[in-house]
Formats: structure tokens, C-alpha cells, sequence
């Protein structure tokens, strides 16, 4: 792109409209380029075409060969290997992999993710996938080893932790309790490692715990179904009928999985029942003033429960 206003000397003229087009044409190619990450082969694009518009000048200024020829061998010098080098200018091989994966086509997609490791061996997203597929095999051991990996060469990829907690709850519990919490440490808004986290600790009979992690989830993704569906399902625990009803209203069963939909009927199921069995107060007993706001007693914040 420099050599080609260098040999041009005058820039652009004002005969130049098509080129003027291109230029803006390819330089809006490159900003949605740069937005997504893949910039390269829009600015070598870009800088064909200003190169080209010097280049057509070469009939008149013999010494711009000066300039141009030193460029050229040293652009054609550079040691790269022409897959590697259009691997790395136009495909991002983890979102091919990922691809490849959602279809149900594993082995492509590992391809993909260890090409991906090839060029970086940094890259934590194909480590963490590659884990995920051997995981889905059932080689529990490689992906052992791969989730840790990933933990080593990115501490702060709280996917990764995550991963490695929710693989090592039957195996070593109080290593995937310590795992969990570093997901939600490394990322206080990561849903679905509170999630994890809460599920781990009311299997473990810590309710109040549990029901704190569900409530963090909640808040942060409001319209997800599974946040409050386990929260009412710690409520139906504690005997808080009225409070697992109200929670129960903010899930669309629709969005639930069809296991996961069925536990939810048998939950509604169960409050019902529950509301039933609440004996309604005596008249003799003298009724409480109503309270000016719309407290609830059952709501986890009224039982001192942190939010």
C-alpha cells in the first residue's frame, strides 16, 4: 500500500473516481474485517489495489523500480507455508471446529480444533473443546488431562474450570467444589458455573448455599428457565411452598430440556400439593395488620438468607 502512493507520488487524481470507490468499498471491508477478528486478507486487498494504481505509473517513473523490487523480495522472502499462511489469514479454525461439532460430526471438528493447536499451542478454546469431544467418547482420562491443561495454560478461562468441576464431581468432589468456585471467582458473571456450583452443594445438603448460587444465576440471566426452576426446587426443600410457586411462574417450560421438563411437572406437581396441606389459620386467632410492602415470609432474603 506504501509503495503504491509512493510510486503514485501524486496520490490519487481526480480522474480516479472507480478507484476512489474501490478504496472505500475495501476499506469498509476492512473495519467488518477488524470487527471480526480476521483483518489480514482485507488489508493485503486493499493494498493490491493502491499498489496497482502506482504500478501503472511505472511507464513514466523508471525510478520508482527502486522502491518497488526491494519490497517484493522481501514480501516473497518471508519463510511462511502457504497453509499455514491461509489458515491464518482466513479461517478461524475453532469456529470451523465448533461448527463441525454442533452437527455432530466429532472427528472433523477435533481435526479443526488441533489445526487450530498446531498454529497456537496457546489457544485454550481448541484445548477445552478438544477435552469436551473426548469427554463425549467417554475417554475420561484424556479429557482429564486436557481440562487441566487448559486451567495451566489459561488460569483465568473460567469455562475451563468449570469443565474440569463438573467432570471431576463423581471422581474427586471436594477438587470439583474448589474448581467450581474458581469459575465464578475468575468470572462472577458466568450463569452456568453458579449453576454447577449450586446443584454441587444441595447434592451435598448445603441448601442455603445452593439457594444463594441459583439466586446469583437468576439475576444475571433473568430469562433463563433453569436458575429459578432449582431455586423453587430448594424452596420445595425448605418447606416454602408459596415461595417455590411464585418461582415456579418465572419459568417457561418450553425452554427446558425434556428431562429437565418433566422434573419440572413433577415440582409443580409437589407445591400443589404441599399449598393444599397448609392448614389455614384459626378465626380465633386475632389476624396480623397487613405490612405496608409486598414482603413475602418465605422469601429467602426474609429468613436472613443472603441474596
Amino acid at each position: 500500500m506504501l509503495a503504491g502512493l509512493l510510486i503514485g507520488k501524486r496520490g490519487l487524481r481526480d480522474d480516479d473516481l472507480p478507484l476512489r470507490v474501490s478504496l472505500l468499498l475495501l476499506t469498509l471491508t476492512t473495519w467488518s474485517f477488524f470487527v471480526a477478528g480476521r483483518f489480514r486478507v482485507a488489508i493485503l486487498a486493499l493494498g493490491c489495489v493502491v499498489a496497482g494504481r502506482g504500478l501503472v505509473t511505472l511507464g513514466l517513473r523508471w525510478r520508482a523500480l527502486l522502491v518497488m523490487v526491494p519490497l517484493l523480495i522481501g514480501v516473497h522472502a518471508i519463510p511462511v507455508p502457504a497453509r499455514s499462511l491461509m489458515d491464518g489469514y482466513c479461517i478461524d479454525p475453532v469456529a470451523l471446529g465448533y461448527v463441525h461439532e454442533k452437527r455432530g460430526e466429532p472427528d472433523l471438528a477435533a481435526q479443526w480444533y488441533q489445526r487450530s493447536l498446531d498454529q497456537d499451542p496457546g489457544d485454550v478454546r481448541a484445548l477445552h473443546n478438544l477435552a469436551h469431544l473426548a469427554q463425549e467418547a467417554g475417554n475420561l482420562p484424556l479429557a482429564l488431562e486436557r481440562f487441566r491443561s487448559a486451567t495451566t495454560i489459561a488460569p483465568d478461562h473460567a469455562p475451563s474450570w468449570n469443565s474440569l468441576g463438573a467432570l471431576l464431581v463423581a471422581l474427586d468432589p471436594p477438587e470439583a467444589l474448589r474448581c467450581f468456585r474458581e469459575a465464578v471467582e475468575r468470572d462472577p458473571e458466568y450463569v452456568g458455573a453458579w449453576i454447577n456450583l449450586g446443584q454441587f452443594l444441595e447434592s451435598s445438603g448445603e441448601l442455603h448455599k445452593a439457594q444463594d448460587a441459583y439466586q446469583r444465576a437468576r439475576r444475571l440471566e433473568p430469562a433463563r428457565a433453569m436458575p429459578p426452576f432449582l431455586e423453587a426446587r430448594i424452596q420445595n426443600k425448605l418447606r416454602s411452598p408459596r415461595s417455590a410457586q411464585r418461582l415456579l411462574r418465572m419459568v417457561n417450560p418450553q425452554l427446558l430440556e425434556p428431562g429437565t421438563r418433566e422434573l419440572y411437572e413433577q415440582l409443580s406437581e409437589e407445591v400443589r400439593k404441599q399449598l393444599e396441606d397448609v392448614p389455614a389459620p384459626p378465626d380465633a386467632i386475632p389476624q396480623q395488620p397487613e405490612p405496608l410492602d409486598d414482603a413475602d415470609p418465605d422469601r429467602p432474603e426474609e429468613r436472613g438468607v443472603v441474596g
